[in-house]
C-alpha cells in the first residue's frame, strides 16, 4: 500500500519559510508508515533546512509533515528527503 503527495507548498526551516515543490511517496512497511521524496526550492532555502533543528513541508491544503534532508549539493535546487513523522492536519 502506498500514498503519493505532490504539489506546491512551503518549506519551513525552524522559523523561516520558503516556497517549494515536493513529491512524497509514503509506504506501509510491516505496519509502519515510511516515506521519502524530493523537494525543489532555492538552494539557500535547502541549505537553511539542512542546517535547521526542525524542518517541515506545509502543503497547499494546510497539512504538514516533518522531513530530514538527506544531502544538499552546493547550488542545487532539489534534494532528496525522508519523512520524519506523521502528516498532520492544519493547525487552527
Amino acid at each position: 500500500m502506498s500514498e503519493s503527495y505532490k504539489g506546491h507548498g512551503t518549506l519551513i526551516a525552524d522559523s523561516e519559510e520558503f516556497p517549494c515543490r515536493f513529491d512524497l511517496q509514503v509506504y506501509l512497511d510491516r505496519g509502519l508508515k515510511t516515506g521519502s521524496g524530493v523537494i525543489v526550492a532555492e538552494s539557500a532555502a535547502l541549505w537553511s533546512a539542512f542546517k535547521a533543528t526542525k524542518s517541515r513541508v506545509r502543503m497547499a491544503d494546510g497539512r504538514s509533515f516533518p522531513i530530514i534532508l538527506k544531502s544538499v549539493a552546493f547550488g542545487s535546487d532539489q534534494t532528496p528527503f525522508l519523512l520524519a513523522g506523521a502528516i498532520v492536519d492544519a493547525e487552527n
